[in-house]
Order: structure tokens, then sequence, then C-alpha cells
């Protein structure tokens, strides 16, 4: 799951002097003087500035909020205002409770003993009380989705989109995001 961050680069003669120098530098910086064509003097340049890996919860909300419930793994423009709502929703999250120690699911073994599957727990997280997790940024299941439980993994992703968010909103306003996915 990524969020990029894109921005248009005019080198037109009629843009201001500070953006023809942006882009002629880009087109030196990558060596690619011989190859633009001169009468349409313009880049796109694009940048990775957040990455999740099986954040279900923050997939879930881009689908619902963001592509009008169709989930095709499709590149989707995601405006500052949309990137704010999914912040605060996060931080109300952790807000609003904390993690305590319990036991979590590990894998579920299938064997001759355990046909129908018993799930193995080991030491770890969970939230203290999940209901506002529940209700504002809930767990999917889904092909290649991870795990549901409301534990370390979910509150760790709740942070790391705080941390991504943060790193997009701090471009200036010429910059437009877009999310992707791909499982």
């Amino acid at each position: 799951m990524y969020l990029s961050a894109e921005r248009y680069v005019s080198g037109y003669s009629f843009q201001e002097e500070q953006e023809r120098a942006l882009y002629d530098r880009l087109v030196k910086e990558f060596g690619v003087e011989e190859h633009v064509d001169p009468d349409t003097p313009s880049a796109h340049v694009k940048f990775t500035v957040g990455y999740w890996r099986k954040a279900n919860q923050i997939h879930t909300w881009f689908v619902e909020n963001c592509q009008g419930g169709r989930d095709e793994c499709q590149k989707t423009w995601v405006d500052r205002e949309k990137l704010v709502e999914l912040r605060e929703l996060c931080l109300r999250v952790l807000a609003s409770t904390t993690l305590i120690d319990d036991l979590v699911p590990l894998w579920t073994i299938y064997d001759a003993a355990h046909p129908q599957g018993a799930v193995q727990l080991e030491p770890g997280k969970v939230l203290a009380d999940a209901a506002s997790a529940h209700d504002l940024l809930p767990t999917a299941e889904g092909f290649f989705f991870g795990g549901t439980d409301y534990d370390e993994f979910y509150w760790r992703d709740l942070k790391i989109t705080v941390e991504n968010i943060d790193r997009a909103l701090s471009l200036p306003g010429a910059w437009d995001f877009e999310y992707h996915s791909s499982w």
C-alpha cells in the first residue's frame, strides 16, 4: 500500500523563473536533455511518501472514503482534506485506548489432531478497549489483508499512518497525492 506525492513542473517560457530553473535542473540531473520534447517542457515528479503492509483498516478506509467503494488496486487521487480526516481518526483511536499484555494469535495449525484448526497463541499486546477502533477504523478480512485483531500490529499501523500523513502534508500545496494498493 503506497501513498505517493506528485508535482507538475513546467519549463514553459511563461512560467516564473524559479519554476523554469527547477525544470532545467531536473532535466539535467536525470540526463534527459536530448530526450525531452522542446515544445512541451514539462515533467511530473513523483515520490513515495508512505508505505503500509497489510494495514487492512487503512486500506478499507481509502476504499470507502476515496475510491467510492471500488477495490481494484487502482491508483486514486486523495486530497489533503481526506488525509487530514484519516490522520484525525487514527489519533482519536490511539488516544482512546492503550496496549495491554495478553495472548495474541500466532497461526492456526491444521493436522490430524486438529482437522478444524487450532489457534496457536503467544504473549503479545492488545488494545485495552477496542470499541472506538472498531467504530472508527474497523479491521477487514480479505485476500492478503493480514490480521483482523485489535492488537499491537493494528496500533503500529495507526502510528505509521500518522507519520506517513504528517510527511505528506509537510509538502507545499503544489504536491498532489495518490493512494495505490497492490495485492
